[in-house]
């Protein structure tokens, strides 16, 4: 790895203030997802590196940093002489805590304490830490996020159960907006459902002055229900609008105002049909029939993806190519067994290059298994190539 410890003590300084943008806030004006960043509970990218969590044999969740610049990955602590290891007051390990995302200046993350959920700020060395909001009681998590502007957008679901613990009497999910300097909370969506019924709403993307997210039911659902499908919301006035109405909806992954969609198959080894959808216009069409995409990236002007050669018992698959102009399917790389499969997380653009942030089955001397992010160019996926920079802390 490259750089020295003094040197990302620098790079932490100069990455907080890199990170200060002019946005409009959480107002009913104008709102513009400009620097926005979407997480989840394992990791975030942002436009200087990518942030993720990390379990600890000895206890705690280690936050790091994967600096773009550098390729180096370090911790998210300051502390002097701090050897980042549990039980040394290290400012990057936290009890219980997760899905960290920087925006701006400053870390964002859930945690449970004194069983109740909450969003926690930081900055992005991990000191100053406030508690800006927390779930209440029967509340059972938050779910993807996004932030922008000067608001965090996240689902959460909650239930209640019988005294006996016979099971859920009655649950639902709901849709927050939370003001990052107030910790005040909208709800901008609710649904309630009985003991049957199951909500998903997954905020995926941000573009333009919207959200994009998809929506899932089954069974009895009342309040705010939305037929499955691809939906956006708007930043400023709040408004949900459906673009894509299609049962058990998958999207395979989404980039620049362009979507990638399927419908789930309900039948193994049944074929899928994979559509693009573009988000300004809202215009839909095919691209190509497939079997699932297990892993998958909209890359420049092509969809890549890897799916099983069979469903009969047969764990080896290839990846392919589709051109979103010509719609011509190519396959590259060599047959791969699953369990060895690198799974594409993310993309983002590296001095004009584009990159993939990607997880892989790692395989020590002792046969020891373990996940691990690795960093793989596009270029180098479409040679074959899936080797890629295996992320090692500094």
């Amino acid at each position: 790895m490259k750089g020295t410890k003094k040197r990302h003590m620098g790079k932490r300084m100069f990455l907080a203030a890199a990170m200060l943008l002019i946005l409009v806030g959480c107002g009913k004006e104008k709102v513009e997802s400009e620097g926005a960043v979407t997480g989840n509970h394992r990791y975030s990218v942002g436009e200087d590196g990518i942030v993720y969590n990390t379990w600890l044999e000895r206890g705690g969740d280690k936050f790091l940093f994967y600096d773009m610049e550098s390729e180096s990955v370090y911790p998210l602590c300051n502390r002097p002489n701090c050897r980042h290891i549990p039980d040394a007051e290290c400012a990057a390990i936290k009890d219980m805590s997760f899905a960290p995302l920087i925006y701006r200046d400053k870390l964002y993350y859930y945690t449970c304490r004194d069983s109740f959920y909450h969003l926690y700020s930081s900055d992005v060395s991990g000191e100053n830490e406030r508690d800006l909001f927390a779930l209440g009681e029967n509340y059972h998590g938050f779910g993807k996020s996004v932030v922008t502007g000067r608001c965090f957008y996240t689902d959460c679901a909650w239930y209640e159960v019988g005294e006996e613990e016979v099971g859920i009497l009655r649950g639902g999910t709901e849709l927050l907006k939370i003001d990052l300097d107030t910790g005040k909370a909208e709800t901008l969506l609710r649904s309630e459902m009985g003991p049957d019924g199951q909500v998903w709403w997954d905020l995926e993307h941000v573009y333009g002055d919207k959200i994009y997210f998809t929506a899932r039911y089954r069974g009895e659902v009342e309040g705010d229900t939305l037929k499955d499908g691809i939906y956006s919301l708007d930043l400023s006035t709040g408004e949900v609008q459906n673009l894509i109405e299609l049962d058990d909806i998958r999207t395979a992954d989404w980039r620049d105002g362009e979507a990638v969609y399927y419908q789930q198959i309900k039948k193994v080894g049944d074929g899928v049909t994979l559509y693009k959808l573009e988000l300004e216009s809202g215009d839909s069409e095919e691209l190509i029939t497939c079997r699932v995409p297990e892993t998958g990236a909209l890359l420049d002007g092509r969809f890549v993806w890897w799916e099983l050669d069979s469903a009969a018992g047969n764990s080896i698959g290839r990846w392919r190519s589709c051109d979103l102009e010509t719609k011509e399917v190519e396959e590259f790389g060599k047959a791969t067994p699953y369990q060895e499969v690198t799974f594409i997380l993310e993309t983002f653009v590296k001095d004009g290059k584009e990159m993939l942030w990607c997880e892989r089955l790692m395989r020590s001397e002792s046969g020891e298994e373990t996940r691990c992010y690795v960093v793989l160019s596009a270029e180098d996926l479409l040679k074959g190539d899936e080797n890629g920079q295996v992320l090692q802390e500094d």
